[in-house]
């Protein structure tokens, strides 16, 4: 499959402490060829995608497929409410990609609302019932032939949480798309994996609040990666209180990182 047209948006970009402050959690949409891979599933998903100017195949959810890096809850939290739109509003499962281990950890999270079925009330229903699952293998390139693209993960869980959490690239016939860091602190070798090729955007985490954190990646931190390295940063995961800090500190180093909304302008054709 050729891909004629590609659109990266981030309507959200704010922590899920944000969200009382007017803040949208984290949520990323590619657009290619008119369909959407949309990452993360926070509260929000299904408020939100309805209003985002992409085109999709799915006319209500306008979510096709849904990658999810872990199974914290400010990027689950839409979870069950996009499975229902999806049952019942498009009458088809959700296109899930992750690791199995996190599609474990999700059905047992939703698992006592789903596992039986709502219609009769007595026939039992596992997740496949709901999802079409695809599997992430951690340093392995998984090939999603129906969407054109191919995935490649990180060798291994991130820095965040004692669970498992997945960072990745997107990519179409070699050509890199996107790279996502995922909730992780601060690791220059993940780092080194998310830019090795071409010019693509990063879209890298900053929810830390003190630098050396053991889960989330300080602005400062970033801040000491070279400069062209920089250029290709979009941030997201923004605590809201820390918000106009991090633009204040971006602008007093002249640094050309950008917030991950910013991706709304990047628009890439391939023919």
């Amino acid at each position: 499959m050729s891909i004629k047209k590609i659109q990266i948006k981030a309507p959200g970009y704010h922590d899920m402490f944000s969200v009382s402050t007017g803040g949208l959690e984290n949520l990323t949409v590619l657009e290619i060829n008119e369909k959407t891979i949309v990452i993360e599933a926070p509260a929000h998903i299904t408020a939100t995608m309805p209003n985002v100017i992409i085109k999709s195949a799915s006319v209500l959810t306008k979510v096709d497929a849904l990658i999810i890096t872990h199974s914290d809850a400010d990027h689950i939290a839409g979870l069950d409410s996009l499975i229902w739109h999806k049952l019942f509003g498009e009458n088809s499962r959700l296109l899930l990609i992750t690791h199995k281990e996190v599609a474990k950890q999700l059905w047992q999270r939703i698992s006592t609302a789903f596992e039986t079925d709502r219609v009769d009330g007595k026939t039992p229903r596992d997740f496949d019932h709901y999802v079409e699952f695809i599997e992430l293998k951690l340093g392995e390139t998984t090939y999603i032939n129906h969407l054109g693209i191919k995935i490649e993960s990180f060798k291994r869980s991130t820095k965040h949480a004692p669970f498992l959490s997945i960072a990745f690239r997107v990519l179409q016939k070699g050509t890199l798309l996107i790279a996502y860091s995922g909730d992780t602190s601060f690791d220059p070798e993940l780092i080194e994996f998310l830019v090795k090729g071409e010019n693509h955007p990063v879209i890298h985490e900053v929810g830390s609040y003190t630098v050396g954190s053991t889960s989330h990646t300080h602005i400062e931190e970033l801040l000491t990666l070279p400069k062209d390295i920089q250029a290709r940063m979009f941030i997201n995961h923004i605590p809201i209180s820390l918000e106009e800090m991090i633009r204040r500190r971006i602008k007093e180093e002249k640094s050309p990182i950008r917030f991950a909304n910013e991706l709304k302008n990047i628009k890439m054709k391939r023919k």
